[in-house]
């Protein structure tokens, strides 16, 4: 802001901002002096962020003082859903901007989306060029004819009274302001199609938040496209794109700027290089939260995608470099942050697709897209790592908190994860020779758990157990009697959980190696995980498959 030497990022102005988010209220912005020359100078993203949480219909006086370069900039937020509009959210602005007078609205119309206006008008109107047909006789159908007397317009069927009354408010108000517009506008709806005016919106849209400085969804998707890590190496000279886009650099997040590897390299370069890698990072950042819809007052939102964004550059940096630190400053300074991220993130992101590949082949569940067969652990890690942006959950190691990728060492035990979860099922059914058919209603009948879709590899497994200490031996395991859950049971007082599973890991060796059959190569964590269960106040009743009685 220049006006009074005032800035957009005075801090009585910040404060006042922060308030009335939280108080979604604009009395904060009230009490600021000059509020006059404040509010016409916000930014756009604070604005929209004000109205939408006080409402529009509530903040026509505070709208009245924004120009309509602003007011339409909120609108592009507010409207427009990646590339779809939303038709109401536009005839919810434009009838409260009505209220303020025909100069302000025929302003914002103009220099927004006239091809939104005509949308509405063909979606709830039929127009009649009076130039080029006669006057149709409509009776007891309302209408409305243009002051130039060049058009008549009547509702569709189906336009409620209300939608009516903004047909007509919105055509009369254009006319007062230009009657050009208003004519074109009227012509756009009679001849052009639905599918023609929105993506005629849609570029002009993009094009206005280009031009403020704005990154269009679409585009800053492509921050997150995958590529080959092995295409980008040491000696990969890859120019910054120019431009940070939205945010200015005092409402990044601290967490962007973190102490992992990427920025203790940044931290060795030169003052000129460390504010060449500062504008690319916040580039990145700005394109990181354009992709995801984060808007500047989402301070949540904000501090994830910054979070995302570190670790992803400390990923690209080390696999890059082949994690050796002496090379991390030449990958900083000479490779563009955006495609170091994108090393970063492909890394993940490939781990995200072999276990959506685990669940599509059935292995880790019985319909697609699901993990059905996974608990506890296995299934908080599967679920962490398939989310939009991978996250990792190691409660299986001990570490239940969720969290993004650090290391390329965490990237490692995810992978080996990922590698057990893919071999669980052949190692319960030709290993320890479980019965398909418990995965199956005819092989379920008369059991607790009657359907597929309620048992996990950790039933079976747990089955087996039972079976195992009741002394029940030999292929093709079905669904444990009563008076084998009973002496199975009994057998189980006997051991706290760790004597247990060091029993079975030795029992299992021993099996596999009469069979022929590899040991798993992480046997104790996958043993461990499907035994723990048993020792946290569940009855093994629950745990096991068995027949009713």
């Amino acid at each position: 802001m220049t006006n009074n030497n005032l800035t957009t990022t005075d801090d009585n102005i910040m404060k006042a901002l922060a308030k009335a988010r939280r108080e979604h209220s604009l009395e904060p912005i009230w009490n600021l002096p000059d509020v006059n020359k404040v509010i016409p100078a916000l930014r756009p993203h604070d604005l929209y962020s004000l109205v939408t949480r006080v409402g529009i219909g509530d903040s026509l006086e505070f709208l009245s003082l924004a120009t309509p370069s602003q007011i339409c900039s909120a609108m592009d937020f507010d409207c427009w859903n990646r590339d779809e509009v939303n038709l109401a959210k536009y005839l919810d602005w434009i009838s409260t901007l009505s209220m303020l007078g025909f100069e302000k609205l025929g302003d914002i119309v103009a220099k927004s989306d006239p091809e939104l206006s005509a949308l509405f008008l063909l979606k709830s109107a039929v127009v009649y060029n009076l130039k080029e047909v006669e006057s149709p006789e409509f009776d007891h159908i309302p209408y409305y004819q243009t002051p130039d007397t060049f058009f008549e317009i009547y509702p569709r069927e189906g336009t409620d009274e209300n939608t009516w009354f903004m047909v007509t408010d919105l055509i009369s108000n254009l006319y007062r302001y230009d009657q050009d517009l208003a004519r074109s506008i009227i012509m756009d709806s009679m001849w052009g199609t639905e599918l023609y005016l929105e993506e005629a919106a849609y570029k002009l849209m993009k094009g206005r938040i280009e031009d403020a400085g704005f990154y269009d969804y679409i585009e800053a998707l492509s921050v997150y496209k995958w590529i080959d890590p092995t295409t980008v190496t040491l000696g990969s000279k890859i120019l910054d794109p120019k431009g940070t886009g939205s945010l200015p650099i005092s409402t990044v997040p601290p967490a962007l700027f973190g102490d992992g590897p990427f920025f203790r390299a940044f931290s060795t370069l030169s003052d000129q290089e460390r504010d060449r890698v500062t504008v690319s990072v916040v580039s990145l950042f700005n394109r990181m939260a354009a992709a995801d819809r984060v808007m500047g007052d989402d301070d949540e939102g904000l501090s994830e995608t910054a979070e995302l964004a570190a670790t992803c550059l400390d990923l690209g940096v080390t696999y890059i470099a082949r994690n050796q630190e002496e090379h991390f400053a030449t990958v900083v300074s000479e490779i563009a942050s955006t495609r170091v991220f994108q090393v970063g993130y492909s890394l993940i992101h490939q781990l995200k697709g072999l276990a959506l590949t685990l669940s599509r082949s059935g292995h880790i569940s019985l319909s697609p897209r699901t993990s059905t067969l996974l608990e506890g652990p296995w299934a908080a890690f599967y679920n962490s790592l398939t989310k939009g942006h991978p996250r990792l959950n190691l409660a299986i190691m001990g570490e239940p908190k969720e969290r993004f990728f650090h290391t390329l060492t965490d990237v490692a035990t995810a992978s080996s994860l990922i590698e057990d979860m893919s071999m669980l099922k052949g190692f319960l059914f030709n290993g320890l020779e479980i019965s398909p058919t418990l995965l199956t209603e005819e092989g379920l009948v008369k059991t607790n758990k009657p359907h597929p879709g309620q048992v996990t590899l950790g039933d079976l497994f747990r089955t087996w157990l039972l079976a195992h200490l009741a002394g029940i031996h030999g292929p093709n395991l079905r669904a444990l009697t009563f008076e084998q859950t009973e002496d199975g049971m009994e057998a189980l007082k006997s051991f706290d959980a760790e004597t247990l599973t060091q029993t079975l890991i030795t029992a299992i060796e021993a099996l596999l190696l009469k069979k022929q059959i590899r040991t798993p190569q992480n046997l104790p964590r996958i043993v461990r995980s499907f035994v723990t269960p048993l020792y946290t106040g569940q009855h093994p009743r629950h745990l096991i498959i068995r027949q009713k009685q």
